[in-house]
């Protein structure tokens, strides 16, 4: 995984997410995804236990960020 707050596009979303502190191990959830822009160098941190790293020229990256209530019961009670 590289990055912190903004990952490259080849970085896990579940592990960004509890990177980021938005998700905890073994729990699941949801989460939203924006894309983000190229970027020459994305810079890396261990933080909620899991370590990122530095990476280069990062061509696609997203963010991760929380859900709100709403759209959390959706996801839970929407049928597929």
């Amino acid at each position: 995984m590289e990055g912190v707050g903004v990952y490259s596009f080849d970085s896990s979303i579940c592990r960004a997410a509890i990177h980021m502190g938005i998700l905890f191990p073994g729990k699941g959830g949801v989460v939203n995804v924006t894309l983000g822009f190229p970027m020459l160098m994305v810079y890396g941190v261990t933080s909620h236990e899991v370590m990122s790293m530095d990476g280069e020229k990062a061509f696609k990256t997203f963010k991760v960020s929380e859900t709100d209530s709403c759209s959390m019961w959706m996801s839970e009670h929407m049928e597929d």
